[in-house]
């Protein structure tokens, strides 16, 4: 019985989403609605993935944009490697390091997953985790495992991009108006009730091979997205490595 994958949605830069739903859009018509039995749900999507272009386009003719999602990647990159940081000392030697890395990662938990909220939101996040970080015992946490370089490094990157957002909206005032955090999150719900009633009709129907197109298409998809930002991630780390010689 072949299911669908778990799609990275939250990990996907902007225009890796926007290409993985329109690929998914195109293989819905080239099945068709009615055989997929989407015929309650592809509406919804299509609205939603209307809402995601005309939001990219909107985003992409404002002078902010590509330097914002430069800095975005930015900070996503010091957020992981600290959290990185924070793995390692969990298996440091010392065990005065492994206490304070435990603390830290449960301070940094409290704050939960900031690429899966809005723009907004996800600045006000990273700006309450690094005030956390200024107060006792955290402060002396972040001094044991050797962190305030990085916190300093998201801090001034965060900042940076909070007033390059403000910025943009002003630019924008006059243009119609997008967010695209906000439509990615759109199609992602709508993304999800299909996947998850296509994957029941396909259990459902064990023997029937009617899905199965789709099903390795839109898998093939998400596999080449995964190694993608594997590969991403890898050049992080060493991004993160090199900074901290």
């Amino acid at each position: 019985m072949k299911q669908i994958t778990e799609a990275p949605l939250s990990r996907l830069r902007n225009e890796q989403h926007e290409n993985l739903m329109t690929a998914v859009d195109r293989m819905i018509q080239q099945e068709t609605v009615a055989k997929l039995k989407l015929e309650t749900l592809y509406p919804s999507f299509s609205k939603a993935l209307s809402g995601e272009h005309s939001a990219m386009v909107v985003a992409q003719g404002s002078n902010s944009t590509i330097e914002m999602n430069t800095l975005d990647e930015e900070r996503e990159q010091y957020y992981s490697g600290y959290n990185f940081l924070i793995e390692s000392g969990l298996r440091h030697p010392r065990q005065e390091c492994r206490e304070a890395a435990a603390h830290l990662k449960k301070l940094v938990s409290q704050f939960g997953n900031v690429r899966e909220k809005t723009e907004a939101e996800e600045t006000n996040a990273i700006r309450n985790l690094v005030a956390a970080h200024a107060s006792e015992p955290n402060k002396s946490d972040l001094a044991t495992i050797a962190g305030a370089e990085w916190i300093t490094a998201l801090n001034t990157v965060n900042e940076k991009y909070d007033q390059l957002f403000n910025s943009r909206n002003v630019e924008l005032q006059q243009k119609p108006s997008a967010n695209v955090r906000e439509a990615r999150q759109e199609v992602d719900a709508s993304y999800k009730a299909i996947v998850r009633r296509v994957n029941a009709l396909a259990e459902l129907s064990e023997t029937d091979t009617m899905y199965d197109n789709f099903i390795d298409g839109l898998n093939g998809d998400i596999e080449n997205l995964n190694r993608t930002l594997a590969y991403q991630k890898a050049a992080g780390k060493k991004a993160t490595t090199d900074l901290s010689k």
